[in-house]
């Protein structure tokens, strides 16, 4: 991923930089490993100089080893084992050992909790475990009394606080880069989509157009054969090129496809409003009369004329295909900043007052003339016929 195309504030993750993340059985044990050799000895110590009990030396050895056992279920239960690391943490707190320093075993494992579970999206849990269970330290040691140290509570509380703020900025930055990577596949998606469609599009126009021509031309020289020999013999000549011609426009698509990745250019230059007349020739072998009225000064830009042509082509094809029309009529002219085109034959149109059937050939025309900023009508008209006019802005969009 292109440097300059990555969010400034999302640079300290980048793709091209090294992660080691480490596997996720030692992202699960270290945690408990770690809260286990810091709290369990520290108990144990201050256990065996005490003068309690068997049953609070047991209790005060047992709440150190509840919280890294209980880091264990983290991933899966980030929530709970906040919960329960800070039962467990209070419970120290009240079973203070006599003789003690009033500073027990640091609550490791109350952090590492409270850490995991806001990064795993229990934040709710982890805070609302650490307020219920001081609370109940605060009221307990009020009432019953207890010899643990102010200061303790008050270092402990700021500790896990000051994690529990690291541990939000964590997540807020995966949470981040997981919408950045959704949204990079969204937009990958996209585009791949787009170029599916315009292949599509490109390949419909060319061969729609191609084998249309050339299906007429097979049904005359069918129905020439016996009779008028020598009509038969052009309609085979007309096939021949015609099949040329297609040949070469889909060598041409698929070149300016795969050009961005190979470098190669396109077989033969894009279709402009030169070769309109061209598109006429299938339409006359018909017996259709073609008039087309060039009134364009200045060319418009390579993907304008390549997108007229386009419309040109497919309105075509589909006179030939679906309409009983004697003549057509294309004109196109300059409108300002615009370049108008109008197609229009006598065929058989359809009801006037019923909107044009989405068809893929009128879809593909309507795409085309977006794509450039542009609109694009098409439908019956009221004195018979069919007709497209499409608007394109002159340089494009």
């Amino acid at each position: 991923m292109p440097g300059s195309d990555f969010p400034r504030e999302l640079a300290w993750m980048r793709d091209d930089r090294p992660v080691h993340r480490g596997s996720p059985r030692a992202r699960l044990l270290i945690p408990a490993i770690f809260a286990f050799l810091v709290q369990v000895p520290f108990a144990v110590v201050q256990a065996a100089r005490s003068a309690d009990g068997p049953v609070l030396v047991a209790l005060g050895v047992l709440a150190a080893v509840i919280g890294p056992v209980a880091l264990l279920a983290s991933r899966r239960f980030p929530g709970p084992v906040a919960a329960v690391c800070a039962a467990a943490a209070s419970l120290d707190f009240l079973i203070e050992p006599s003789g003690g320093s009033g500073f027990g075993p640091p609550p490791v494992a109350l952090a590492f909790a409270v850490a995991l579970a806001v990064i795993r999206g229990a934040r709710v849990w982890a805070f609302a475990s650490i307020a219920g269970v001081w609370l109940t330290v605060l009221t307990a040691g009020m009432f019953v009394g207890s010899s643990w140290h102010p200061m303790r509570f008050i270092a402990i509380t700021v500790g896990l606080l000051i994690v529990g703020a690291i541990a939000e900025t964590i997540r807020t930055r995966r949470d981040r880069w997981a919408r950045y990577q959704a949204e990079a596949r969204r937009t990958r998606i996209s585009a791949e989509q787009s170029e599916r469609v315009r292949m599509a599009r490109e390949l419909h126009d060319v061969l729609a157009h191609s084998l249309s021509s050339i299906n007429v031309q097979a049904s005359m020289g069918l129905h020439l054969i016996e009779s008028r020999p020598e009509r038969a013999a052009e309609a085979l000549a007309a096939i021949k090129t015609a099949s040329k011609d297609a040949l070469d426009e889909v060598r041409s698509v698929i070149g300016a496809l795969r050009s961005d990745d190979s470098g190669s250019a396109p077989r033969r230059p894009e279709p402009g409003l030169d070769r309109i007349a061209e598109l006429a020739e299938p339409a006359r072998a018909s017996g259709i009369d073609v008039e087309i009225d060039d009134r364009v000064g200045t060319p418009p830009s390579t993907a304008v004329q390549l997108a007229l042509y386009r419309i040109v082509q497919e309105s075509m094809t589909n006179v030939v295909r679906h309409s009983d029309a004697r003549r057509v009529t294309v004109t196109i002219s300059d409108r300002g900043d615009d370049i108008e085109l109008i197609v229009v034959d006598d065929g058989s149109g359809g009801d006037p007052g019923a909107p044009a059937p989405d068809a893929r050939g009128l879809i593909g025309m309507r795409e085309r003339a977006a794509l450039l900023g542009g609109t694009l009508d098409a439908g019956p008209i009221p004195d018979g016929g069919f007709h497209v006019r499409a608007v394109v802005p002159r340089g494009g969009r």
